[in-house]
């Protein structure tokens, strides 16, 4: 499952090269890999996809892990609008039951 992950952020350290676009950031869990559903790690897919699709949030690193259909964000945005927008595109992705914000400035 680890392999997958790895790929998946090499896939979009080239692609985030290729655009121009920053790269959202999709760390290893740190749970085992058998702690982790298919589930949640499709919804974290999900989120990191549309969080690179939108224009503001390509913009920068945000680390993303789903628990149970909780998605947890992490990382640095430059203001609150950043921050908002980056909420908003979590709290919209199908599958996602609640958000818990460690975003910083």
């Amino acid at each position: 499952m680890r392999n997958g992950v790895v790929v998946l952020c090499l896939l979009g350290v080239l692609a985030g090269g290729v655009s121009g676009c920053a790269v959202l950031t999709d760390t290893v869990n740190r749970r085992a890999d058998a702690d982790v559903s298919e589930a949640d790690l499709q919804l974290r897919r999900d989120v990191l996809n549309r969080l690179q699709m939108d224009a503001m949030t390509s913009q920068h690193s945000i680390g993303v892990d789903s628990r149970n259909g909780v998605v947890t964000v992490y990382g640095s945005v430059p203001d609150d609008m950043t921050r908002h927008q980056v909420l908003s595109v979590v709290r919209g992705t199908p599958g996602v039951m609640g958000v818990h914000d460690r975003l910083v400035r």
